[in-house]
């Protein structure tokens, strides 16, 4: 199992740490984790799955996951028109013992690709699961509701949040069209009143005109005296993608989510905040301009702050911002901004934030190629799993697994229990019958 320790400043935005990986050693048997120990690297499943993968700490300590199929299977026909219709099954799993539990949530018609799934627990202890599913209505061959699965009891029942943009009405025409509505959705529940929410884009029509990408709204839903009220957050200028949500100290929401298009003039192409505030307003902020990758990682730190992590391609690095002045949400000096590299690797794609028991900072990302490398694309030869965990002079990091059979460290997700446990959910190339294929991995250490 190959390990790598090395430290890489956390410094101010536009400079990157100083400190170079130290892989002279070639298989790395000389580094010392982190934490004194080693890592456990487990392929929990032998299924073709992995894609978007969430891991989570539940009340009361366990840990369960949400994951993808990496590739849809045909089933049928779309209802209008002979396109064959895709469907993906997206899958809940439950640790006990060490083992892992697998169950299907769903197998939802998706048109492109899945764009990810909620994880959260309500008041009671139950499961909830926010996603895009419902049967296909119109003309897109994908599912186009905001769905909430709960399960309670053993069992999973569903119910739709959202199934048109005319239900969070803008009073705009273009922004209230469309049926299309529940991509990239977040979940959050307030831990002092009990109230779930959650934030979707919708796309109108479903990304079939230029409108539909341009004019997207991000929207959210909140649960209310057995139904819900709906409202839009960020109306009519593109955005949604990559959505997270959380409840800050104070039971406002806050919404983190990337606007994919770029217009000539207002151009908000980037990452963004936005906070509702007591009044029912929505005030944002822009945290980055330029793209965030495929994930977006938020947090709540123990002391309150509120903490933003993503790949920044930019900086082929990860990128924290941080807000430190509550009052002053929507003021740029109201976040600090940090980069964790370590100057020598393209790193840091699918970043995912959590916090110790003792309040520090731990990132686990993937690891694409060194920075000499020509061409977008990784390096097989560097992919890698790696974990940074914060220290007095900065992040210290290691490689967790490296890619030894091809691409390694896809869909990194962290998470850290109250014993300080730190689990890492990864998916992972291995040789199977004579060829490649990508596998679910976690790897465990005591911090």
């Amino acid at each position: 199992m190959m390990h790598l320790l090395l430290t890489a400043i956390a410094c101010s935005d536009g400079n990157k740490g100083t400190t170079p990986y130290d892989d002279s050693a070639g298989d790395d048997s000389d580094s010392t984790p982190t934490g004194g120990a080693e890592w456990t690297v487990t392929q929990i499943s032998d299924e073709n799955i992995g894609l978007q993968n969430v891991i989570e700490s539940a009340p009361d300590g366990s840990l369960a996951l949400l994951t993808w199929d990496n590739g849809g299977t045909t089933k049928g026909k779309c209802t209008e028109g002979k396109t064959p219709q895709k469907r993906y099954t997206l899958h809940y799993a439950a640790e006990s013992g060490g083992s892992w539990s697998f169950e299907d949530v769903d197998a939802p018609a998706v048109a492109y690709d899945p764009t990810g799934a909620g994880l959260a627990w309500d008041s009671s202890g139950n499961v909830l699961v926010a996603y895009n599913g419902g049967e296909p209505t119109g003309i897109l061959c994908g599912a186009d509701d905001m769905i909430l699965a709960t399960r309670s009891g053993g069992s999973w029942t569903s119910s739709t949040i959202s199934a048109t943009g005319g239900e969070s009405a803008t009073g705009e025409p273009a922004s209230d069209a469309g049926y299309v509505v529940g991509a990239y959705p977040a979940i959050a529940v307030d831990p002092a009143s009990g109230t779930i929410a959650t934030v979707f884009k919708d796309t109108h029509f479903g990304s079939l005109q230029h409108d539909d990408q341009y004019r997207a709204d991000l929207e959210y839903a909140a649960s209310s005296g057995g139904g819900w009220s709906k409202e839009a957050a960020d109306i009519g200028q593109g955005a949604g993608d990559r959505s997270q949500l959380v409840f800050d100290d104070q039971g406002r929401p806050v919404a983190v989510y990337s606007i994919p298009v770029q217009e000539e003039k207002d151009n908000r192409f980037g990452l963004w905040a936005s906070r509702r505030e007591k009044d029912g307003t929505w005030n944002a902020i822009q945290l980055h301009t330029s793209s965030v990758g495929s994930k977006i990682s938020l947090a709540t730190a123990p002391t309150g702050e509120i903490v933003v992590a993503i790949y920044s391609a930019s900086d082929q690095a990860v990128k924290i911002r941080t807000l430190t002045d509550t009052a002053n949400f929507t003021q740029s000096s109201s976040w600090t901004s940090e980069l964790v590299a370590s100057n020598r690797y393209d790193e840091g794609e699918y970043a995912s934030l959590a916090y110790t028991p003792d309040g520090r900072r731990a990132l686990a990302y993937r690891r694409c190629k060194l920075l000499t490398d020509a061409g977008s694309g990784c390096n097989i030869n560097d992919e890698a799993v790696v974990f940074a965990l914060e220290g007095t002079n900065g992040f210290e990091m290691e490689v967790v697994k490296a890619g030894d059979e091809g691409a390694c460290g896809e869909w990194s997700s962290l998470a850290i229990d109250a014993s300080g446990k730190a689990t890492i959910l990864f998916r992972c190339t291995v040789e199977d019958g004579g060829s490649y294929a990508l596998r679910l991995f976690t790897a465990t250490r005591m911090l």
